[in-house]
């Protein structure tokens, strides 16, 4: 998946685009992520969590399936965590990671966990 921003140009004029950014699912919708700290992640709840290395999405799922082990080893090899706080029951949550993972091919897509890992 490639990051897919249209941020209005008043938030890139402000400095602040690289915090927030836009991405795109397969059904079209567009989903707003937040950029987040290795901190803020550990202590993260009630969003769906976007792990992104060198403009490729590696996981993506809810909160409550990424385990603490794993985001250390994300970052340790220079993942970048975003949050969709937007979605606000499990069910929702689990949609859009959903719709996120099906906007990769399938031949790179492997279940994990409760989230998405689409490349190893």
């Amino acid at each position: 998946m490639t990051v897919k921003s249209s941020l209005p140009h008043v938030v890139r004029e402000q400095g602040v685009s690289d915090r927030y950014l836009y991405w795109s699912g397969a059904s079209g919708r567009r989903y707003l992520f937040s950029r987040l700290d290795l901190e803020h992640v550990l202590s993260l709840k009630d969003a769906v969590v976007l792990c992104v290395k060198d403009g490729a999405l590696w996981w993506v799922g809810s909160d409550e399936a990424l385990d603490p082990a794993d985001i250390l080893r994300f970052a340790a090899d220079g993942a970048i965590f975003y949050a969709h706080f937007l979605a606000g029951t499990g069910r929702s949550r689990q949609l859009v990671s959903e719709d996120l993972s099906c906007a990769e091919s399938p031949s790179e897509q492997r279940r994990s966990g409760g989230g998405y890992c689409v490349a190893a």
